[in-house]
Order: C-alpha cells, then structure tokens, then sequence
C-alpha cells in the first residue's frame, strides 16, 4: 500500500515536536508494509482570526 503523512503543530516553537512527529507517522507506516507517497508537515494555528 502507498500512504501519505501529515504532521502538524501551532507554532514555530514547536519544531522538534514536528520533527519526532513526522518520524514516528514514518516508522509506523513502514512497519506495517506501506510506502511512503508523501510527507506533509505544516506549522500554524488552527484559530481563524477574521471570524
């Protein structure tokens, strides 16, 4: 099987937290015979300021 990961966290302060993130999705699909497709990480609040 092909898979994608998404990893996100709220702010910039949060790097490493991406990082270890976006590692673990990794090595979880990998166990598990999948094929990594794509990596997607993202850095920003979930807040919409304009409402």
């Amino acid at each position: 099987m092909i898979a994608g990961t998404y990893a996100r966290v709220s702010s910039a302060e949060n790097k490493d937290n991406l990082d270890r993130q976006a590692d673990r999705l990794k090595d979880y699909a990998v166990a598990r015979g999948h094929k990594i497709y794509k990596v997607v990480e993202e850095v920003g609040s979930g807040i919409i300021a304009n409402n």
